[in-house]
């Protein structure tokens, strides 16, 4: 707040003073104009004014030589001996032989106008502004005015950093700040950040009630009690201060503690509220734990050979018999000195300041090593355990333990070995951590633009009551569409790494996982998708595809979602072996065919799903036939809209999906240049029709199918990848050939391995790697390497954009995360064997 009224106040005098100077060049013109008729005792009175002015004025011919200055501009006449007048300005100022580059005069010259610019003279910083004169519509003269904004630059760079200082400060707060009406609504007019992880809501959704109002989040019996408790703090002028429970996002409760006042006027209006919110949740629960057992705490610490404690205000207010063991002082003699006392004075500032913190609330490390002296003088190493106590016995106190650790000190060394291993896995679960953050962040940014999309489509059909329920149904059926395989891969997998299951269930939960997996995929990759069409972005990429293929795969990897129905899938029609291969976008169109054949398998329990593949004249014709559930014919025209889902529909399949797969084949096929047509029927099923243009090409290379035998020559492999399970993953593929393995954990190590093993073959490059990535190494190696080793990328980033990067910077080709075993051995068949 008042950093924002300084930097008003000081523009308002910079403002302010540019009006003088304006109004001094008025007077001046209007003196040039009045000269020859006024009386010479006014033109004294005036050449008197014009010397009083503190601000250095002169007044400049048609070039720049000073006809008339005041005395202010003689702070500048250090060159000349005599009058400066007859002088030209560029002499004055810059002691040059002409004027300087960007000289507002010149500039001035052509614009007919007010020019003006900054000049640093001597540690000063100045504001040089030039006034052009007019007689008879020309530029008969200028008026040059100086004035001196030092301070005011200091000014302004000092409240720059007091505004990066107050923002470092609120958003490294383990809570958020705010600022809000005194209304029922406490309408927000500022929150920081940090009330996303507190309640799970952006502060953009706070500001003005923009999606909900504060009070919203707090648990319901508790508004009334905190809108009195203000009220009554208001009125008395004192500090609110208390804890209350708010509801999530997620719908979860959690415990705030809240400490704020109000702000007033000069005369006593109340303008705002202004407070610090924390989540207090886990500290609550530690506390009422051991208010609760006391008694058993206390037996329980005055049996263990652990040293137990609790201090206050600097000062021991309970010690277990093993603190007096180990430090040598009775229990009386204990509660009688400081806790720092029996610090030795190496650790004692370190141990007082974060001790200090402590009691103050502030997060301290819970758990670090330091040493004591005995009260006979004997020093000791321990191991401090601390934490805060919001409240015992009425005041704020920290609880640590200690244990008696100098024995331990000497095997230290021989642990170091294994900590280094630990502290090397805690790093690579940090960056597999980072990696995970970044797709959820990509998800978020995706997720954002849908919902752009859906509010854009709620204003064009004007229906308010439609469009909340448009919106709270995607939102719950992407929430649904994303958890659901999350919750099947995740208890699956506990199941197989809790339980000794059989071979036959190992195999049955594996298939679950990976359809699962596959199902998440999709449907990241749906949303994906999305953005990139809505952005313009999306392209055609051609390339070779066997076409019956393709679908045969499609089907193969759709057939876990039809094991408990009563459906049969198959390709019915397909084109003949010399017409099978064509030129086509491959990963579009596998997109049409599986979210078709996906839509099919959701709305039908029994029958048959039937997909045909035909050659019409220069036209490629699909044809997908279910005999689902069927859509009305009056609903027909809305089924390719995006985010749109048939009511009949959604009440007969909850959850049936995002509504986005439909809207992803109509863009696609019209992408392609192709069309798309439906005809359904109400109980009897549907029909999808595609028509795409049909681009025929020969095909001499071998097919790759699933049992073919792959033949890899006993070459070196360098693999560039800094996550551990996906290096385990594809040492797995390539454990039965003979080829070897070299592992880099980022590019800079990837070139020194290339260095070191001039035989390597062939790399496989990660995109995303700590520091230098994929896209730097593969630029790096091609100057040093030319295009001797080929480079395949490895990317979790399924979009077009990121394959034109690889391929710009030196790339083969690449594989997609997850990795297909039968992809990458056919790609390092490829490329081994014509190395």
């Amino acid at each position: 707040m008042n950093i924002n009224n300084n930097m008003i106040m000081n523009y308002f005098f910079l403002v302010l003073s540019f009006i003088i100077g304006l109004l001094l060049g008025a007077g001046i013109i209007f003196y040039y104009y009045k000269k020859r008729k006024c009386p010479k005792q006014e033109l004294q009175n005036w050449q008197e004014t014009f010397d009083a002015i503190s601000d250095p004025i002169a007044i400049l011919d048609i070039d720049g030589k000073i006809l008339q200055a005041n005395k202010a501009m003689e702070v500048f006449k250090s060159n000349f001996q005599n009058e400066i007048v007859g002088h030209y300005c560029f002499e004055l100022m810059h002691h040059t032989k002409d004027h300087i580059e960007g000289c507002p005069l010149v500039r001035s010259k052509k614009s007919h106008q007010r020019e003006e610019t900054e000049l640093k003279i001597k540690n000063k910083v100045y504001l040089v502004s030039v006034d052009p004169i007019f007689n008879h519509n020309k530029i008969s003269r200028f008026v040059h005015i100086i004035k001196d904004i030092t301070h005011l630059n200091k000014l302004k760079i000092e409240m720059e950093e007091e505004k990066r200082k107050f923002e470092t400060l609120v958003n490294n707060l383990p809570g958020f700040v705010y600022r809000c009406a005194n209304d029922k609504d406490w309408t927000m007019a500022y929150i920081s950040e940090g009330c996303y992880a507190i309640t799970g809501y952006t502060s953009d959704d706070f500001i003005n009630n923009k999606t909900l109002s504060f009070n919203d989040v707090i648990a319901e019996e508790y508004r009334d009690f905190l809108w009195e408790r203000w009220q009554k703090k208001l009125a008395q002028r004192e500090y609110f201060e208390g804890e209350y429970e708010i509801v999530k996002k997620s719908g979860e409760r959690r415990w705030v503690w809240e400490r704020g006042q109000g702000v007033f006027d000069e005369k006593g209006n109340l303008l705002f509220l202004e407070g610090f919110i924390t989540d207090i949740t886990d500290k609550n629960i530690i506390f009422n734990a051991l208010q609760e057992s006391e008694e058993k705490f206390k037996a329980l610490s005055d049996s263990t050979t652990a040293s137990i404690f609790i201090y206050q205000n600097d000062k021991f207010i309970y010690c277990n018999p093993a603190t007096s063991d180990l430090t040598g002082y009775t229990t009386e003699e204990l509660l009688n000195i400081n806790f720092w006392d029996v610090v030795h004075p190496d650790y004692k500032e370190l141990v007082k300041e974060r001790g200090r913190m402590r009691l103050k609330g502030i997060p301290q490390p819970p758990n670090y090593d330091f040493k004591i002296v005995r009260k006979n003088g004997e020093e000791r190493w321990i191991k401090f355990s601390a934490g805060y106590l919001t409240n015992y016995k009425g005041k704020p106190a920290a609880i640590g333990t200690a244990i008696d650790i100098t024995d331990l000190i000497d095997i230290q060394s021989k642990l170091q070995e294994t900590i280094a291993q630990l502290e090397e896995g805690e790093r690579l679960l940090k960056q597999q951590n980072e990696e995970y953050q970044s797709l959820n962040e990509e998800l978020s940014q995706n997720n954002q633009h849908i919902l752009k999309l859906n509010e854009e489509l709620i204003k064009a059909k004007n229906k308010a009551e439609a469009s909340d329920r448009l919106k709270t149904s995607f939102l719950n059926n992407i929430s649904h569409e994303i958890r659901t395989p999350l919750n099947a891969i995740l208890g699956f997998t506990d199941l197989l790494s809790k339980r000794n299951v059989s071979a036959e269930k190992s195999a049955q939960y594996l298939s679950i996982i990976k359809a699962s997996g596959n199902h998440l995929l999709n449907v990241i990759t749906n949303i994906i998708n999305v953005a990139t069409i809505e952005a313009g972005e999306e392209k055609i990429y051609y390339q070779k595809t066997n076409i019956n293929q393709l679908i045969q795969h499609i089907i193969q990897s759709l057939s876990p979602l039809i094991t408990n129905k009563k459906i049969n899938i198959q390709l019915t029609e397909w084109l003949p072996d010399d017409k099978k291969w064509i030129l086509t976008d491959e990963t579009k169109l596998q997109q049409i065919v599986s979210n078709l054949l996906t839509n099919a398998i959701k709305f039908t329990e029994e029958g048959y799903i039937h997909i045909k593949v035909k050659q019409q004249d220069q036209q490629l014709i699909l044809n997908v036939k279910d005999t689902g559930i069927g859509i009305d014919e009056s609903l027909q025209p809305y089924i390719f809209e995006r985010f749109m889902q048939v009511e009949e529909i959604a009440k007969k399949h909850p959850h049936s999906g995002m509504g986005l797969g439909l809207s992803l084949v109509k863009s696609y096929v019209t992408i392609m240049g192709g069309t798309i047509s439906l005809n359904s029927k109400v109980g009897v099923g549907s029909e999808f029709n595609i028509v795409l243009p049909y681009l025929p090409i020969d095909n001499k290379e071998e097919q790759i199918i699933n049992n073919k035998i792959f033949n890899l020559p006993n070459k070196k492999i360098l693999l560039a990848e800094d996550t551990q399970t996906n290096i385990d993953l594809i040492k797995e593929i390539l454990a039965p050939f003979p080829v070897s393995l070299i592992i880099a954990m980022d590019g800079i190590e990837a070139i020194q391995k290339l260095k070191e093993n001039p035989d390597i073959a062939l790399i496989l490059m990660d995109i995303k790697m700590p520091r230098m990535d994929g896209y730097q190494a593969c630029e790096e190696i091609k100057k040093i390497l030319s295009d001797k080793v080929p480079i395949i990328g490895l990317t979790a980033y399924a979009n077009e954009q990121e394959y034109e990067k690889m391929n710009k910077c030196g790339m083969e080709t690449y594989l997609t995360k997850p990795v297909n075993a039968i992809q990458l051995l056919s790609i390092l068949e490829k490329y081994l064997n014509h190395s």
